[in-house]
């Protein structure tokens, strides 16, 4: 019996620790994507939208119809948000206007200009595929706002990409990809969690000072504070990848993804400070 239950420990492990593997190859994948240029890394955040696009549906009682819980009334939602927020990263001048105004220069640049149109399609889009079920609509409400919250997340991942533009943000992307690897992996070993959280904010606060310095990105105080905060962030994002679902090996990819995604808006805000 014992050996029993230490097999299953250990099957367990090995399963919690494929979420924390994928995020930390999607991490280096990043940084070597950084160092390419915007369009490297848009590619890499593509691969992240697509994923929380197809994620399994949130463990949630009041999903109760199989319709409302399949995925093809999320995916083509998420997606067209992202695509929207993505093109308009990429390429804002197709919004540019006499004279070369450009509506997005006025609301907070493109990234932060484009969240309002990509949103927009989340939740239009998401209203016409409820509009097409056929089961009664049951659970229409918790259907509709996780494909809306899921949508927005997707659509604040394109920020990694934005945060190329500023000087210097370089550096602060790479600094964030690797502290989101190091707490993503601190955080999913086992063992008790206020010790693991505890951790991994020290380390991801020690990653940053010692990449800050081979960079040069800003004095170690402030890295040291920004580490921190990616790893915090890193370490609710695990918990609520970690809770996305019953079966541990369909949520794999959304909880390998989902931090990336959740750091995404303020490694773009640091870059721009």
């Amino acid at each position: 019996m014992s050996r029993i239950r230490a097999d299953a420990r250990r099957r367990r492990t090995a399963v919690g620790l494929q979420a924390p593997a994928l995020t930390l190859t999607l991490a280096a994948v990043l940084v070597l994507a950084a160092y390419t240029g915007r369009y490297a890394v848009a590619a890499v955040v593509v691969i992240a939208q697509l994923v929380l696009a197809a994620a399994p549906a949130p463990r949630d009682r009041n999903l109760a119809s199989p319709v409302a819980a399949r995925a093809v009334t999320r995916f083509a939602p998420v997606a067209a948000g992202c695509s929207i927020a993505d093109a308009l990263t990429l390429w804002p001048g197709v919004l540019d206007g006499p004279a070369g105004t450009n509506p997005l220069a006025a609301a907070g640049g493109a990234t932060f200009g484009g969240v309002v149109p990509a949103v927009a399609a989340v939740v239009l889009v998401a209203l016409f595929a409820q509009m097409l079920r056929r089961d009664g609509r049951r659970g229409l409400v918790p259907a509709l706002s996780q494909t809306v919250a899921v949508g927005v997340v997707g659509v604040l991942a394109c920020s990694w990409a934005a945060a190329l533009e500023p000087r210097g943000g370089r550096a602060v992307v790479v600094i964030a990809a690797v502290t989101v690897a190091v707490a993503a992996l601190i955080s999913a070993l086992p063992g008790p969690r206020w010790l693991l959280v505890a951790f991994a904010l020290g380390a991801g606060a020690g990653a940053a000072v010692a990449l800050a310095a081979v960079v040069g990105s800003g004095p170690a105080p402030y890295a040291a504070a920004y580490g921190a905060f990616v790893a915090a962030l890193t370490c609710v994002a695990g918990v609520v990848g970690r809770r996305w679902g019953s079966d541990a090996r369909r949520r794999v990819g959304v909880e390998a993804v989902l931090p990336l995604a959740v750091v995404a808006p303020f490694v773009l805000v640091a870059a721009m400070a």
